[in-house]
């Protein structure tokens, strides 16, 4: 949530995974998409900026575990 991230001029950090599931969890994708749907409207609603869901996720997607 909005909550877990902190915004500076450095830059975005995420503080806290609160609801981590293992990757190989059947529910992973599903609360990860739900998760980057939630924290992108926050952004849109509090600073204006709108990104695709897609892409974020796709990002996701390149991210080594």
């Amino acid at each position: 949530s909005e909550y877990n991230i902190f915004v500076s001029d450095e830059g975005v950090t995420l503080i806290d995974w609160p609801q981590y599931v293992e990757v190989g969890d059947k529910r992973a994708a599903e609360l990860l998409e739900r998760d980057v749907r939630n924290v992108l409207a926050f952004f849109k609603r509090k600073y204006g900026v709108e990104r695709d869901v897609g892409e974020v996720l796709e990002m996701f997607g390149q991210v080594a575990v």
